[in-house]
């Protein structure tokens, strides 16, 4: 049922950004919860949802930033590292794959890999701080003007990316939140043949079970 309502979601979301005056019959359609978790991973169709819908509402600058945000959630970021991420930290920035993520008290610093969806709005939003000047030890994505990593520039980054999830139609699930994001990248890791512990770290997890939970894994089954 859930993946039945994205797709009829998709199609309209398409038909409103070719020009079509059309409503979406699905926005009032409420399904049960898919798991019994907080922030379940998002699925892949819902990613892709979301990806389109990251550059809707207002034009230029503003949803180029909102997409930069989701991009950077795409990389396992969690939202306070989203908005401590600075422009030199993504590697490459003609051709970015990695971006440098600082950690939290919780979780290890490591490197995040871009999806190529990803690695183009990266690639946009460096060049859009290149052609303002934007010196490169400023934030990424973040422009308020509180300090990256703070609780006020963490907030700013989980409203970006409850922006998105709103615009998708998918804020109303009683199972997602911004983390369901974080947690995609990490199941789509495991899905592709990456083993737990692997997982854990590219996560920064510091725990097997908690990585385990967050994608949504029974990895020791009774």
């Amino acid at each position: 049922m859930h993946a039945r309502r994205t797709a009829v979601r998709m199609g309209f979301r398409t038909l409103r950004q070719l020009g079509y005056d059309v409503a979406d019959p699905t926005l009032d359609l409420a399904l049960p919860p898919r798991s019994a978790t907080a922030a379940r991973p998002l699925t892949d169709l819902e990613v892709d949802l979301c990806r389109s819908a990251a550059r809707l509402g207002e034009a230029g600058g503003s949803s180029l930033q909102r997409a930069t945000v989701w991009a950077l959630g795409e990389t396992t970021a969690i939202s306070s590292e989203i908005s401590a991420v600075r422009i030199r930290d993504v590697d490459d920035p003609h051709d970015p794959r990695w971006v440098h993520l600082p950690g939290t008290r919780r979780h290890d610093a490591r490197q995040g890999e871009l999806t190529d969806w990803g690695a183009t709005i990266i690639r946009r939003q460096l060049e859009q701080h290149r052609q303002a000047g934007t010196p490169s030890s400023a934030p990424l994505a973040y422009r308020g003007a509180a300090q990256g990593g703070t609780p006020k520039a963490q907030a700013s980054m989980v409203n970006a990316i409850g922006a998105v999830l709103k615009f998708a139609g998918l804020a109303d699930e009683a199972d997602v939140r911004p983390a369901s994001l974080r947690n995609w990248a990490g199941r789509r890791m495991h899905d592709g043949g990456m083993p737990i512990e692997r997982v854990a770290r590219r996560m920064g997890s510091r725990s097997l079970d908690a990585a385990a939970e967050d994608i949504g894994l029974n990895w020791r089954p009774t």
